[in-house]
């Protein structure tokens, strides 16, 4: 198992958006920010990718190279071509043995195809952090947290969630 290779999945985009903005912060804090390379679908280059995971940096002690929508995401709004895709993860798997502990990568992907065979290799040879849809209590102490150190009953916030639900997003704006 390659322990410096995470992938974030699943369907609560918020959580997850959190938890990578969180993790971003904190090693930017840590390393600076020139450390931090993000690759989607607006700036993909196989070979600027491979030479952020493989190649040795001057300036550079520790990497954090965040890799969205991959495996192929099934929203078909910020997809990458899968031969693309097929040809970055050839050379990954060709390569992995040449990722040091000191360069840490994040495969983002909110709904991957689990039938790819990219996928299956993740989830088999990585460390997944699967973010799942909030159920109705965890909505409600996620309010009640978010609304510290204002204090409301039972009803108004049931009744705020029939109105608002389960879009974390909206529940967020709407507290504010």
């Amino acid at each position: 198992m390659l322990n410096s290779v995470f992938l974030f999945t699943g369907d609560n985009v918020y959580t997850l958006r959190q938890e990578l903005q969180r993790w971003r912060f904190s090693f930017i804090e840590k390393y600076g920010e020139n450390s931090l390379f993000v690759f989607n679908s607006e700036n993909w280059d196989n070979q600027s990718l491979n030479q952020a995971l493989f190649a040795w940096w001057l300036f550079v002690s520790k990497k954090m190279i965040i890799i969205e929508w991959v495996p192929k995401d099934m929203s078909q709004d910020w997809w990458i071509a899968q031969d693309k895709i097929d040809k970055f993860f050839s050379d990954f798997e060709a390569n992995q043995q040449y990722l040091t502990d000191d360069t840490m990568v994040l495969f983002v992907s909110f709904k991957p195809d689990k039938r790819t065979r990219i996928y299956k290799w993740l989830s088999e040879n990585v460390q997944v952090k699967n973010f799942d849809l909030y159920k109705e209590v965890q909505l409600k102490s996620f309010v009640k947290e978010k609304l510290q150190p204002l204090t409301i009953s039972q009803e108004v916030l049931d009744y705020f969630l029939e109105k608002v639900w389960a879009d974390m997003f909206r529940l967020s704006s709407e507290i504010e």
